[in-house]
């Protein structure tokens, strides 16, 4: 469950819910007829950004605010940083896991996104930019409903 009372927890997920919902609205405005675009690229930098950000909020939800300040530095700047397998590791030994539907899920948008990302704009797919954003939204929803 999230606890979104904790402020760094709120931060992380009000910034995982603008990333989703940027992607959104870049999905609805690249055009259809077009079979490749940037607006593609971006919808999956933005749903890949999404689920990094609500991973990390679930992740600080089960620990006291008062670490918060070192779990970002120990375990989000130093062992993690941006890979997303390592952040789900990170949780598992948290206590909290994915379920095999979040986990494919989450293995699809991995196979699409990295941070690096922002460096190398690339003309994408509208299927590819579908199929990373219905995963990331799974996985925002699921975060947001797990106990």
């Amino acid at each position: 469950m999230l606890e979104l009372t904790y402020p760094q927890v709120l931060d992380f997920y009000r910034a995982a819910s603008g990333h989703l919902e940027a992607a959104k609205i870049l999905f609805l405005a690249a055009p259809e007829a077009s079979a490749t675009s940037y607006l593609n690229w971006e919808v999956v930098y933005l749903s890949g950004c999404s689920v990094e950000c609500v991973l990390r909020a679930w992740y600080l939800s089960g620990f006291s605010p008062r670490e918060h300040p070192r779990l970002v530095e120990e375990v989000f700047k130093g062992r993690v940083r941006h890979n997303l397998e390592d952040l789900k590791e990170a949780l598992a030994e948290s206590g909290r896991s994915l379920s095999p539907e979040q986990k494919a899920n989450l293995r699809h948008v991995r196979s699409r996104w990295s941070v690096e990302m922002r460096y190398a704009p690339r003309r994408t797919r509208r299927e590819i930019a579908e199929r990373v954003y219905i995963a990331s939204d799974k996985l925002f929803r699921y975060v947001g409903e797990v106990q």
